[in-house]
């Protein structure tokens, strides 16, 4: 029986082409890898947690679905589960907060190298923009973006590959997004409509400090929603 996956997880899988061999970072219980070779879409998979409970149960997850000869179980911290020879062009690290999978991808940066620059499918639940930053320091090219809700939250997911030089980014685009807009135009304003909202309070709160590097970042950030928010409109 095919595995079915949440809007999240398939909109991540949606990214992955036909073929790959993919290392799924934080793998949970493998849903990702075992829904694609399901659908004979990847040749593998390395699936890794950090600790040993969700590491056991992914490694369960694996046999029960009668694939321990295509998924390489691992237990360690992100990264640095993946060897130099692992036939990995694919990693996916979703799930997290965006500090923690740039923490995940500036640790790691070596081994990425190593397995020659794989395209990378990334879903942090919040701060998306630490990894846009990061992506056009290490010159890889944002080639597709997704905005979605599941479960009453929102989503957003990048798909990158690496190009040598990556095209430069507006401070806008590393905030929203490149595609996000085009790619679903009701979840993009409903997100970030309650995040202009968000900003506004705090800016409310802040209005008798003296001018703050926090608080100025604050403001630049209203000013980038307003305007995407505006245009959006100005457009209908």
């Amino acid at each position: 029986m095919t595995k079915t996956l949440s809007k999240r997880l398939k909109g991540i899988a949606n990214y992955v082409k036909k073929g790959s061999f993919i290392a799924d970072i934080g793998s949970d219980h493998a849903h990702i890898p075992i829904y694609l070779l399901d659908q004979g879409l990847i040749k593998g998979a390395i699936c890794s947690e950090v600790a040993q409970g969700p590491y056991e149960r992914m490694c369960q997850a694996v046999l029960d679905n009668h694939y321990g000869d295509q998924v390489s179980c691992r237990l360690g911290n992100g990264l640095a589960t993946l060897k130099k020879e692992d036939p990995v062009d694919t990693v996916i690290i979703a799930g997290m907060g965006g500090k923690l999978i740039h923490e995940i991808l500036l640790a790691g940066e070596e081994i990425l190298s190593q397995l020659d620059y794989p395209k990378l499918i990334l879903q942090a639940n919040i701060d998306e923009y630490l990894l846009r930053q990061w992506l056009l320091d290490q010159s890889y090219k944002i080639v597709g973006e997704d905005i979605l809700e599941d479960a009453g939250k929102i989503y957003e997911i990048i798909a990158a590959e690496y190009v040598g030089k990556a095209p430069d980014l507006s401070d806008s685009q590393i905030y929203l997004g490149l595609y996000t807009q085009a790619s679903n135009p009701a979840i993009f304003r409903k997100k970030w409509t309650r995040r202009q909202h968000k900003i506004e309070s705090i800016l409310q709160q802040m209005s008798g400090e003296a001018l703050s590097e926090r608080r100025q970042q604050f403001s630049q950030q209203l000013a980038m929603i307003k305007q995407a928010l505006e245009g959006e409109s100005d457009d209908q």
